[in-house]
């Protein structure tokens, strides 16, 4: 009998260990995240959890968690430093959140713990006091859906987000100290970047930024946008109440028309002509007023406009058997100088190609252009460098060109009938064209699946082949058609 009590006794025990995980998991002492661990032993996937309470002093009974839908977490007089006990959750499918309620104590100092997350879907954090100064210990995580910094009173920049090249929407607001957003450099591309009331912030800090649609920015502490030269796509723009801000220079090579653009009382912002601009108000009316200068009304602006130095009508770059040939036109130009072309193969560090001298003064269209013999497999990004002759100088939009490893093949040429490609990746390419010396297109194909073109229908003549990829860029190859 002694036995069988003995054996009953362990699969009770056994039973308990493996007992089917709860749906979700509320956790508001540190007995109960203790006993977690003994009932739910091999649980590792929960819903909703959440953890809050003053006695919590680790979470090492949540070691066995995995995958959680939510996972919120009230720091509200919690004594504990970093999130140790989380460190095999690799995935919180719909968001993290941390915050205090006001007027409590908190001792979280880092993200320290979840360095396993690969996912994450938001990040929600609020309050987390003067003592949480990095991010760090989310080195894993390389995207957020929606990030919201909300009165942070320790962070002085956003060191830890290192590894983030890309976030839907993120908002930062009532940090105090906040000076930059070091530590998101490397975010190539931000739908939505929301920055308000943080009055020590005076730099940006984004110098990865390529693309940002929605910039709103204001009671800041900024005096220039530095740091976002490489941006070249911004659709929405509101830049209002920063006291201390002088210049947005830095989004000189923003080639896009903007949907909205409010730039608002600025006192000391001049210096509104930068090409998107000039281009963007000419079309149409937006919002400029209770800034200075060029930056005070829409009429200012265009009459500033007007008097810019160069004023380029257009830039482009095509690719042609590996050659990169830059032109570019004016349709007016006042005491310029010449043109230096700069290259870049990431658009971030420039070195300069050549010198194009300028007409000087102009007030009709020239054209210019220049050839790069020798550009490297992959991006090549250009831009020019407008000199003026009292040495002062202004930036255009960025060009880019794809220029595959291995040049695509095209023959026989001249052809009669068959003309055959080869390419390194078809799936780059986004679209075929066969175009006349008179510009008409007479083949058009998103696909060719037999990688031929059937040319016997058509007209003996001079061709051009048009080899579009989906990033926009393109290159052509002459053809000579026989009969």
């Amino acid at each position: 009998m002694k036995h069988l009590s003995t054996l009953l006794l362990l699969l009770l025990l056994s039973r308990m260990s493996f007992s089917q995980c709860p749906q979700n998991g509320t956790f508001t002492s540190q007995a109960a995240i203790d006993d977690f661990a003994i009932t739910y032993g091999n649980c590792s996937v929960l819903g909703r959890v959440g953890i809050s309470g003053s006695d919590i002093t680790n979470l090492n009974g949540l070691l066995g968690l995995k995958t959680v839908e939510i996972l919120s977490i009230d720091i509200s007089n919690m004594p504990i430093k970093d999130l140790t006990g989380l460190n095999n959750l690799t995935t919180i499918t719909n968001g993290l959140g941390i915050q205090s309620t006001v007027g409590s104590q908190t001792f979280l100092e880092s993200f320290n713990g979840l360095s396993s997350l690969t996912s994450i879907g938001d990040l929600r954090l609020f309050r987390l006091g003067p003592q949480f100064k990095t991010l760090s210990g989310l080195g894993n995580i390389q995207s957020f859906y929606y990030c919201i910094i909300d009165d942070c009173d320790g962070l002085t920049d956003l060191s830890g987000f290192e590894s983030i090249d890309y976030i839907f929407r993120i908002s930062v607001g009532d940090c105090d100290k906040l000076q930059s957003l070091n530590g998101l450099h490397n975010a190539y591309s931000i739908d939505g970047l929301y920055l308000n009331h943080n009055p020590s912030m005076t730099t940006m800090g984004l110098t990865g930024a390529h693309e940002i649609i929605e910039l709103y920015v204001t009671e800041t502490g900024m005096v220039n946008f530095d740091g976002l030269e490489n941006l070249t796509k911004l659709a929405s723009i509101n830049i209002s109440d920063n006291p201390s801000l002088e210049s947005i220079a830095a989004l000189k090579n923003v080639d896009f028309l903007p949907w909205d653009i409010r730039i608002s009382s600025n006192p000391n912002l001049d210096g509104c002509t930068l090409p998107f601009l000039c281009n963007a108000f000419a079309q149409r009316e937006y919002y400029l007023s209770g800034n200075k200068g060029s930056c005070s009304s829409r009429t200012a602006l265009l009459a500033a406009c007007e008097l810019l130095p160069v004023t380029l009508a257009q830039f482009d770059v095509t690719n042609e058997n590996g050659v990169n040939t830059l032109q570019w036109s004016t349709v007016s130009e006042l005491n310029s100088e010449k043109f230096e072309i700069e290259y870049s193969s990431t658009g971030k560090s420039w070195k300069q190609l050549g010198t194009v001298a300028s007409s000087g003064d102009s007030d009709s269209l020239k054209t210019y252009s220049f050839i790069h013999r020798t550009p490297e497999a992959g991006n090549n990004y250009y831009r020019l460098r407008m000199v003026d002759r009292d040495k002062t100088f202004a930036y255009s939009k960025i060009a880019h060109a794809y220029v595959y490893g291995k040049v695509a093949k095209v023959y026989p040429n001249p052809v009669s009938d068959r003309l055959e490609l080869t390419l390194p990746d078809w799936d780059q390419v986004d679209l075929f064209q066969l175009i006349r010396t008179d510009g008409k297109i007479v083949f058009e194909a998103e696909q060719l699946p037999e990688k031929v073109i059937d040319v016997a229908k058509f007209t003996a003549g001079n061709y051009i082949l048009k080899i579009t990829d989906k990033d926009g860029s393109s290159a052509v190859h002459r053809i000579s058609l026989v009969k």
